[in-house]
């Protein structure tokens, strides 16, 4: 008895693979790669590197330290405005507490979260001038978004059988 090989059908998951790679394949020929190009990657990567040290300080530890003393005060201030407005936040975004609003709070917090800090910063320039101000709020602005995320899923995971208990 002979065995027959039943015919084969190819399925939707070898057709998306070979979409995407025929799309992988195209992209490389779109920018025009080379494996060359990448065997160079290294060496150039070890040459830019190299113009980082040793460090220059012609241009002065009296300029260099007050704007590294204002970089952390901005992050600072931004932290700062962040905890403020994302407290607040939370406690409307907690499922637990206000299954409501929760979900609007959510989304407010998942969009704030998905705009870079510099992009953040490059709105708020027009707004407010160029400097420190600009920069310290869209920190703040930004991590609003995180700091809502972390105190929501903090105050959706508390026990509530104590304050039931007391509450009783």
């Amino acid at each position: 008895m002979s065995t027959l090989h039943p015919k084969r059908q190819i399925g939707w998951a070898t057709w998306a693979t070979l979409i995407i790679a025929a799309l992988w394949v195209w992209s490389l020929m779109a920018i025009q790669f080379s494996p060359g190009q990448m065997l160079e990657v290294p060496a150039q990567v070890a040459k830019v590197l190299s113009f980082f040290y040793p460090a220059d300080m012609a241009y002065g530890w009296e300029k260099v330290l007050p704007a590294i003393v204002e970089s952390i005060q901005i992050a600072w201030i931004g932290t700062m405005v962040a905890a403020v407005l994302s407290l607040p936040l939370a406690l409307f975004g907690a499922s637990t507490l206000f299954p409501k609003m929760a979900h609007a709070v959510k989304f407010i917090s998942a969009t704030t979260r998905a705009f870079p800090e510099i992009l953040l910063a490059i709105y708020f320039v027009p707004i407010v001038g160029l400097g420190p101000f600009a920069g310290a709020l869209a920190i703040g602005i930004s991590s609003v978004g995180m700091l809502t995320k972390l105190g929501a899923e903090v105050i959706e995971s508390i026990d509530f059988g104590p304050i039931e208990a007391v509450e009783a």
